[in-house]
């Protein structure tokens, strides 16, 4: 065009190509740690938001352009209304894949146990997990409501990276030295999965559940899931 650029048009095409770039997490994660209240965004995804109030803008001026550029009023009228169809199909819904969650009465009963059990102050559950096995955890601390050391957000606590990188699978000695001292009573452990084999967790149960290694009790047992109480 010709004359002076629109300084409304440059900072908004600027702040759009720096919002995209800052939406990929190459370019978000770095600056991050370095700019201060960068973080505040947690995940880079959510810049896309304003690279799409950029898109938006140039769309309507470009579409607001051809417009004026058109003398007839029957094909402004066949562009407009191609458009508008291609905005509908752009914003129509479209089917999302859901996954059904167990209904309560589905649930392991070992959380309705946990729920009836007075001495269970706070508990653990293993092995720890990705954001989905984690919000798994979540979701069953809805019948028992005790506190658990698991979950998932934007942002890791200090206390989770501490049990995480001393407790892979299973806790040994420093893991259960470190639990008692975190105020941790009872352990959850989920067995027959790819992480904890059935094997690797009787080897575990039988040097810290008896014997002069001895740490733990175990106090409730269904498949797939035991639960043991520390040796405070």
């Amino acid at each position: 065009r010709e004359g002076p650029v629109d300084p409304w048009a440059r900072g908004i095409a600027l702040s759009g190509l720096l919002c995209f770039a800052l939406s990929f997490a190459p370019v978000y994660v770095p600056l991050a740690g370095i700019v201060p209240g960068l973080s505040g965004m947690r995940v880079p995804a959510r810049f896309y938001a304003f690279t799409s109030f950029a898109v938006v803008y140039f769309a309507a001026r470009g579409a607001d352009h051809l417009l004026r550029r058109l003398s007839s009023p029957r094909a402004r009228l066949v562009l407009a209304a191609g458009l508008a169809v291609l905005l509908a199909v752009e914003l129509a819904p479209r089917r999302i894949a859901w996954e059904r969650l167990p209904r309560e009465a589905e649930m392991p009963r070992a959380y309705f146990w946990l729920r009836d059990q007075p001495d269970v102050k706070a508990l653990i559950e293993l092995p720890l997990g990705d954001a989905a096995q984690e919000n798994g955890y979540l979701y069953a601390a809805t019948i028992h409501w005790k506190p658990i050391a698991n979950g998932t957000s934007g942002y890791t606590a200090d206390s989770y990276l501490i049990l995480a990188n001393h407790i892979r699978l299973v806790p040994h000695a420093d893991g259960f030295d470190l639990l008692r001292q975190m105020g941790f009573t009872h352990i959850v452990l989920h067995t027959g999965t790819t992480a904890v084999r059935p094997k690797v967790a009787e080897r575990w149960e039988e040097r810290f559940g008896s014997g002069p290694e001895r740490r733990m009790d175990k106090v409730y047992e269904e498949e797939g899931i035991a639960i043991y109480r520390l040796i405070q």
